[in-house]
């Protein structure tokens, strides 16, 4: 058996479907399983991995050459248009997509939904077999294989929105180091971070984190201020306080699951004008044990991925 993984990443793009498919591919690697991901990277993107190639799949007109050699692709792409599923049907054995909210008709075999969310979604317009669920989120393998000490320091608040700020979110929320103190901030975009670590120089400001490392912050942190993405799950599974910003529409229900489980206590939004406020509130509330988050339904992500390769041999 072997996969061809097409995905994106990049300035206005971020790194959710990125890091899921990674996290996937390195699992697929260790199943002796052939894979390779060629990923469309828009803006400056440093990539060292050896099963990844960087490369503009979605307006290769020889893309041909590089499917010969594998039985099934797995796209996961916010940007792919209709037509590119359509024509990997040609090369394929299996055509996979990987979707959030039903942004299309696929012309494929099967449509995964890796979120939590997935019964929540009407995919009756689709003719594909559809799949999803808890039983098909992806972590990323150093959250996957964590386990939390018995005794653990946690301090302080970390501030984390993936790997674009396209909202400008990370300025405004600088400020919150004004009533609360030990506050670190991850912002990968290299021009964004100089400026903040110029202007917010209370505030611990990092800037482009390998895996390992965004799991150490998140470890230490005693609160995580986060967009609602993939980040959300992998929150969740470490079990760790949340305040959870919805960046865009893709976010929105997962963003109520967890409020519908009580993992996160307040809805807020990126445009809201009390968003400060509502932020603090909910620090608050988190600090002080107004609101105690609940962990019922636990993910298994190992099982996850061997999901994953059940529907391969399908």
């Amino acid at each position: 058996m072997s996969v061809l993984i097409l995905t994106e990443a990049g300035t206005s793009i971020g790194f959710g479907h990125f890091s899921r498919m990674i996290a996937l591919n390195a699992f697929l690697d260790a199943a002796a399983i052939k894979v390779k991901t060629l990923l469309y990277a828009k803006g400056d993107f440093q990539l060292n991995h050896k099963l990844v190639e960087i490369h503009n799949w979605q307006q290769d007109d020889n893309f041909s050459e590089l499917c010969s050699n594998f039985e099934n692709v797995l796209i996961d792409s916010y940007l792919a248009k209709s037509k590119i599923y359509e024509s990997l049907q040609s090369f394929f054995k299996k055509v996979i997509a990987i979707d959030d909210y039903n942004r299309i008709v696929y012309p494929v075999d099967i449509v995964i939904n890796p979120n939590v969310f997935f019964d929540q979604i009407d995919y009756n317009n689709q003719s594909a077999k559809c799949y999803g669920g808890s039983d098909f989120v992806i972590l990323r393998e150093s959250f996957r294989k964590y386990e939390k000490p018995k005794v653990s320091q946690e301090s302080g608040i970390l501030i984390t929105l993936g790997g674009s700020d396209y909202r400008n979110l990370l300025p405004q929320l600088c400020e919150l180091s004004q009533v609360n103190k030990q506050i670190t901030l991850i912002c990968p975009e290299k021009e964004k971070l100089e400026s903040l670590q110029e202007k917010y120089q209370k505030v611990r400001i990092l800037g482009k984190l390998s895996e390992s490392e965004i799991l150490q912050e998140f470890v230490n942190a005693e609160i995580v201020i986060s967009g609602c993405g993939q980040t959300l799950h992998e929150l969740y599974h470490l079990r760790k306080k949340t305040v959870g910003i919805c960046i865009d529409r893709d976010q929105i229900m997962n963003q109520e699951y967890y409020l519908n489980v009580k993992f996160l206590n307040r809805k807020i939004g990126w445009d809201s004008s009390a968003i400060l406020n509502e932020i603090s509130e909910a620090v608050v509330d988190l600090r002080e044990e107004r609101f105690r988050p609940v962990f019922l339904n636990p993910i298994s992500p190992t099982k996850n991925l061997e999901n994953y390769i059940s529907l391969f041999k399908e």
